[in-house]
């Protein structure tokens, strides 16, 4: 008698009838199944993982210098620190806490985002929304010529990723960044300057008159 190919298994599956053939294969199937799913999550952490220019972890900390100046061309120079220091489950999403604090500048109000990373962009929760709306904060792949626009207590802001190169900023030069440039009607203006594995490193920000320049100082955390 000539055996079955495949030798033992697929011999004592024939020998077993066809239902015990149905419950093995149903069995196999699910496992199949579920081993797929596991690919497929595998395979959006990596894609989300993939974007080196937003690291996003608990402890991380970027301290800033700020310099205001006004109208008049009066110049204010204070600090900054921003800070994510847990994370926090809101609509059943998981978000990091980020924290910014200043100093020096009266001006300026502390404030906390809730934020969070998917393969298709940063999604950001301002935490003085009492309805805790999510928005776009950042689209994701970044590359030259992407755009994307988010709407933030009523301000539409369209930004547009500009070019990528290197930039100085606090002596340091950082290579490979990438430039996005943001505007709004009414509502804030600027540009800031993203680097692999720190994240925003030079900003300019304009608004009700004002222009704020960010100038990261030193960043840790990062392990």
């Amino acid at each position: 008698m000539t055996k079955a190919v495949g030798g033992g298994l697929t011999e004592h599956l024939l020998s077993a009838g066809p239902r015990r053939v149905l419950r093995v294969t149903t069995f196999m199937m699910r496992r199949l199944f579920c081993f797929l799913l596991w690919m497929l999550g595998v395979v959006a952490g990596a894609r989300a993982d993939q974007d080196l220019y937003n690291p996003m972890a608990v402890g991380l900390r970027w301290n800033v210098d700020v310099e205001m100046t006004t109208p008049a061309g009066e110049k204010v120079q204070g600090s900054a620190v921003r800070e994510i220091t847990g994370t926090e489950t809101i609509h059943d999403l998981t978000y990091f806490v980020v924290r910014t604090s200043f100093t020096g500048l009266p001006k300026m109000k502390d404030f906390t985002t809730y934020r969070r990373k998917t393969m298709r962009g940063i999604y950001a929760i301002n935490a003085l929304d009492k309805e805790k709306r999510e928005f776009l904060e950042e689209a994701l792949p970044l590359t030259t010529g992407q755009s994307w626009k988010t709407i933030v207590f009523n301000f539409l802001i369209l930004s547009t990723v500009d070019e990528t190169g290197s930039v100085t900023a606090g002596g340091k030069t950082y290579e490979n960044c990438v430039k996005v440039s943001y505007r709004s009607d009414g509502g804030p203006s600027g540009s800031y300057f993203l680097a692999p594995d720190i994240g925003n490193v030079l900003e300019t920000w304009m608004a009700d008159g004002l222009t704020y320049k960010f100038t990261l100082k030193s960043f840790s955390g990062l392990k």
